[in-house]
């Protein structure tokens, strides 16, 4: 006997139209995501500095307003999410890619990888959905909201995501909290 496990853990799909090109969107396993997230380079801390406190004792604090941190943490969340953002669409989205590579002039001539077809299919499928289908911020916001939302994700980490995106509120990492003490 065969199961359909979709079936048995409401695994659930879309269709959405991009360009007159059909997209199946599809939920992705959070290990995935979380696979992706650990092979992420070290989250980058904020230095320690030592100051005289009014009592006359040496205190250790972390500067959470060092410049070369809060400039490595905004490259780190941007580097993050794009790379969940990969994650979300190459395990997330089946296309049929075009024979016709017309789509790639564009990004060819301002030196942007576009990975062989035949060396790299992941790499391709992500550059032709990135440089050509959902080369505008709202269709890739939309497209990647839609595949989290499939993926069981809470709304706080759609918005999150959505907000990680250029012109978003996230990302700003002078909240100071990294979860240490």
């Amino acid at each position: 006997m065969k199961m359909d496990l979709n079936k048995i853990f409401g695994q659930k799909e879309d269709k959405i139209m991009v360009r007159g090109v059909e997209l199946t969107l599809h939920g992705v396993p959070a290990l995935a995501v979380q696979r992706v997230e650990a092979k992420l380079p070290k989250k980058p801390k904020p230095p320690w500095h030592e100051m005289l406190s009014a009592a006359g004792h040496i205190e250790r604090k972390k500067d959470y307003e060092d410049q070369d941190y809060l400039e490595d943490s905004v490259d780190w969340d941007q580097l993050r999410q794009d790379k969940i953002n990969d994650a979300l669409l190459a395990f997330g989205v089946d296309v049929d890619l075009p024979q016709d590579t017309s789509w790639e002039e564009i990004p060819r001539y301002f030196d942007l990888e576009i990975p062989n077809r035949e060396d790299n299919s992941i790499g391709y499928k992500l550059a032709f959905l990135k440089f050509h289908l959902l080369n505008e911020q709202a269709a890739l916001l939309h497209v990647v909201s839609i595949v989290s939302e499939l993926s069981g994700f809470s709304e706080e980490e759609v918005r999150n995501a959505e907000d990680s995106f250029p012109g978003g509120d996230s990302g700003d990492a002078s909240t100071g909290s990294d979860g240490e003490t």
